[in-house]
């Protein structure tokens, strides 16, 4: 992988290029355009049927690299910790969060998740003497006064939703996070005056952890892509699901958000009330 010389500009996002040779890797362009964005965030050549499948099922944020990336790469690191004691891998990570957040340009989503990280091991140091919602609240201070905030308020909005939804919606399993993500949805929806489907509470939440568990292993094939792409099965099968299971729902049960769904979005939100107070009233003096 090789990338373009670039001057640090925060407002613009580190543009990495694939070469030739790892195109010509894949049989099929549009799967490799699929799986450049997926590992970089660029998504020129992506199919607009597969961008709007996406969009629909609100799972456009897989074409951008975010914490959902972050966290399942650093699931590799989460290995090596079972594997080999010591703090060396805790410190590892948090040097790479670190970097990520004040040398990477761009990838907002991404820089977010990392901070909020790497805030939870400096805490893990000090044997866990804050609460969560106090390293949350360091995180949004942090961030707003000499972070991302000031570039793009509309997805730093949409972030702190989901990121509260994770870090302070308590112990959640698939069930409740998969009803905590879909309230957080009809919120989005609702601001962006969108349509939004209930089997999405079972159907997004499926394929967001299908990619998480796949992504590790799909950047890890960057490195022998050449040798053996298994990459172009997986984007290929993938999209091709996101783009039928698009057309099904949106025969079957697509909705308009009315006020009363908003109001039981923010009560399953209950511990991220003001978060979601915030989000609404964010939007509303942005628009």
């Amino acid at each position: 992988m090789k990338h373009q010389r670039y001057s640090y500009n925060r407002s613009r996002p580190f543009k990495f290029n694939f070469s030739r040779r790892i195109k010509r890797a894949f049989k099929e362009k549009h799967n490799f355009y699929i799986y450049r964005s997926f590992l970089t965030g660029r998504k020129r050549g992506v199919s607009k049927d597969l961008k709007k499948a996406l969009t629909n099922l609100n799972l456009l944020h897989l074409l951008t690299p975010s914490g959902l990336h972050l966290s399942s790469l650093l699931l590799i690191i989460a290995l090596m910790r079972k594997r080999f004691k010591g703090p060396w891998p805790k410190r590892v990570e948090l040097i790479i969060c670190l970097s990520i957040y004040f040398f990477l340009p761009g990838y907002y989503s991404l820089k977010r998740v990392a901070l909020l990280r790497s805030l939870f091991i400096a805490n893990n140091y000090f044997k866990n003497h804050f609460k969560s919602l106090q390293i949350f609240s360091i995180f949004l201070i942090i961030d707003i006064m000499f972070g991302t905030f000031q570039y793009s308020k509309i997805s730093f909005a949409y972030s702190v939703l989901f990121l509260g939804i994770i870090f302070l919606g308590g112990k959640l399993n698939f069930i409740k996070l998969s009803l905590l993500f879909f309230s957080g949805q009809v919120l989005i929806a609702a601001i962006n005056d969108q349509q939004i489907s209930y089997l999405s509470v079972v159907v997004s939440p499926i394929l967001t952890w299908i990619f998480t568990l796949a992504y590790p292993l799909l950047f890890l094939n960057l490195f022998f892509i050449k040798i053996f792409n298994y990459s172009q099965y997986f984007v290929g099968l993938f999209s091709d699901i996101v783009i039928f299971l698009n057309i099904w729902l949106s025969k079957f049960s697509m909705i308009d958000i009315t006020w009363p769904l908003i109001i039981v979005a923010i009560i399953i939100n209950r511990r991220t009330l003001y978060l979601c107070i915030g989000i609404i009233t964010i939007n509303l003096f942005i628009y």
